[in-house]
């Protein structure tokens, strides 16, 4: 709800981005994390970040245990993994244990996975984070063992984005308006309010990607529907304004501002009016120090040899220099990058 646009008479919102399994694919729109549904059969504690008491599974018949998600939705796996705490005999395991998929509450399902002679005590992690590689996309997932103790996990752990279940590029819902907990009765119908790909804007480059905390940078951004046909174009780095100097569908130039030391995680933002929030697919711009500047040293020439530096959490130090001095320690919290030379076209 905004309030600053809202009154007596007129509730006015905006709109919370949508994760469908066509726009995690399409346009990063979340970023993964450790999911929450249902799990199964209740009553276990292999989701409750405790890796010391193990699941006693009836072992009378196949045992199971899993976790499902809201109907209508699938879990876009980034990682799986299971906790196995004092292995002495992994052959219980070894081509019993499976890790299943299924989008019909278990009438049908899919192997992702047998585990094998890999399996070892501690974290065994199913990785699907590469390039390339399919995430998989279900309702529910399941751990699955058919013999005595197969079951026998002291935690399981699903990481990814919870998603509605939908490769439409466009999809549309119908608001409701909730006072506290309670839905208030409307007297006329509420029109659906639908998500369009062709009028979400997308970043898909940054260019530089690093510049002087002191600002002035001139930044261009590449995209998708970046352009406002009825307002003003918005963009941030680090929550401090980058000046728009020139807008266009698939391109943006702006002009940083300076920022202030703080220990924080590099974000972008860039709001279109009229279109909103544009997805920035996790590209970010960096405020980085330069090692030859005599700011980043409080005034003071650069670190020479036999001396330590300390990055602190929050600080980029960008190494412009062919050669730096042999220090006597580095202390790296913060982040440090290599400007590229004439073998090197990256920075590292």
């Amino acid at each position: 709800m905004r309030e600053d646009l809202s009154s007596s008479t007129a509730a006015v919102c905006e709109l919370p981005k949508l994760a469908t399994t066509y726009s995690v694919d399409n346009y990063k729109i979340t970023e993964s994390e450790t999911l929450y549904g249902t799990e199964f059969p209740a009553g276990t504690v292999l989701y409750d970040h405790d890796t010391i008491v193990p699941y006693e599974a009836d072992e009378s018949t196949e045992c199971t245990f899993g976790m499902t998600f809201k109907e209508g939705h699938v879990a876009v796996l980034d990682e799986s993994k299971i906790f196995i705490n004092f292995l002495t005999d992994k052959s219980r395991y070894v081509n019993k244990l499976q890790f299943q998929g299924s989008n019909d509450d278990w009438a049908t399902h899919t192997l992702l996975h047998m585990f094998g002679e890999e399996i070892h005590e501690g974290w065994n992690y199913l990785n699907y984070r590469d390039d390339g590689v399919n995430k998989h996309s279900y309702n529910s997932y399941r751990f699955v063992g058919n013999e005595t103790n197969s079951c026998a996990i002291t935690e399981f752990r699903l990481h990814g984005v919870e998603a509605v279940a939908s490769e439409s590029s466009t999809h549309a819902c119908t608001p409701k308006i909730y006072i506290g907990s309670e839905q208030l009765a409307t007297t006329t119908v509420l029109n659906d309010i639908t998500y369009d790909n062709s009028l979400t804007p997308k970043l898909t480059a940054i260019s530089p990607r690093h510049g002087s905390v002191l600002g002035s940078t001139t930044v261009t951004l590449t995209g998708e529907n970046l352009e406002s046909t009825s307002g003003t174009t918005t963009i941030t780095f680090d929550d401090r304004t980058c000046t728009v100097l020139t807008t266009s569908a698939t391109s943006i130039t702006c002009l940083t501002d300076d920022k202030p030391y703080i220990p924080d995680t590099p974000r972008v933002s860039i709001t279109v009016d009229g279109l909103g929030h544009a997805a920035t697919q996790g590209l970010v711009f960096r405020y980085v120090s330069l090692w030859t500047d005599t700011e980043t040293w409080g005034g003071d020439i650069p670190p020479i040899e036999g001396e330590s530096v300390a990055i602190p959490t929050g600080q980029h130090l960008l190494v412009d220099v062919k050669d730096s001095p042999i220090l006597n320690a580095l202390i790296v919290q913060g982040s440090i990058i290599f400007a590229p030379n004439e073998t090197d076209s990256e920075y590292l």
